[in-house]
């Protein structure tokens, strides 16, 4: 029971006086709804859900067919490192534009090889698009290895340095990795926000060639009985990083930066 003496005022963002309204509309963009309705409106509900991205609805963000390459953007190739058993190095393909994240192929390698990453992407041929290339992702990867003098980073700046495409060009590329890793609530809201947001802007989208991406997006949990952490036992777990961590650095890279990261 209430004691006598103590009154609760509930306060909802939108009514504050005080707040533009541009940047109220900032914050609806960079809320997924349900973060919204806590945050923006009061209301006590908790956010935690079964699955991580739950902002990602297959009918609304996947979609079943070929991407084609918008020569006016750059492509982003993030990457999530990795070693031991069922956790595979993966590797994420994607364009940034205007404000929508395209997630169109993958490369998913078991045995930490990033020299076999590279291969099986030229090989495949994702690396001859007529366009700049991006490399985002794990800032760990700067460490080089117990089995190498090069870091991860070393041995791709190097393959992307000489790789010449199908028409004998060498690659445009610019190395975009961070100092640190994102904080994982913040990697995880951003995501979702993306997936939809309180203004019901849906900006990321996932294609037929990125079976995994969409494959982690639907089923990527957290660690039961642990702090927050992901379970990475999934091998698709590994790929929704590697997107994770594409999305966090491009975003930060962008002359317009979200307002507000948010953490609870």
């Amino acid at each position: 029971m209430r004691p006598p003496t103590k009154h609760v005022y509930y306060s909802v963002t939108t009514d504050n006086p005080f707040l533009p309204p541009e940047y109220i509309e900032q914050l609806k963009r960079d809320m997924d709804p349900q973060m919204a309705r806590r945050m923006l409106y009061g209301e006590w509900i908790s956010i935690a859900r079964e699955v991580v991205y739950y902002a990602y609805d297959k009918s609304r963000n996947y979609r079943d067919m070929p991407y084609v390459i918008d020569a006016n953007f750059p492509i982003h190739v993030a990457w999530d490192f990795n070693i031991g058993e069922g956790k595979p190095l993966s590797v994420c393909f994607f364009q940034y534009t205007n404000d929508s994240f395209h997630f169109f192929n993958e490369v998913v390698v078991h045995g930490f090889r990033t020299q076999d990453a590279l291969d099986e992407m030229a090989g495949r041929g994702l690396l001859d698009h007529p366009v700049k290339y991006i490399i985002n992702g794990d800032a760990t990867g700067k460490a080089r290895s117990t089995k190498s003098i090069k870091s991860d980073y070393d041995i791709i700046r190097e393959f992307f340095s000489n790789y010449r495409n199908s028409r004998k060009e060498l690659l445009i590329y610019e190395m975009q990795v961070p100092l640190s890793n994102p904080p994982v609530r913040k990697r995880h809201n951003l995501v979702n926000a993306y997936c939809i947001n309180e203004r019901g802007a849906v900006r990321l989208f996932v294609y037929k060639d990125a079976k995994t991406v969409d494959e982690g997006l639907r089923l990527t949990q957290l660690k039961k009985g642990a702090d927050y952490i992901e379970d990475d036992s999934k091998e698709f777990q590994h790929i929704t990083t590697a997107l994770g961590y594409g999305i966090c650095s491009t975003i930060a890279n962008e002359t317009v930066k979200p307002t507000r990261s948010w953490s609870l």
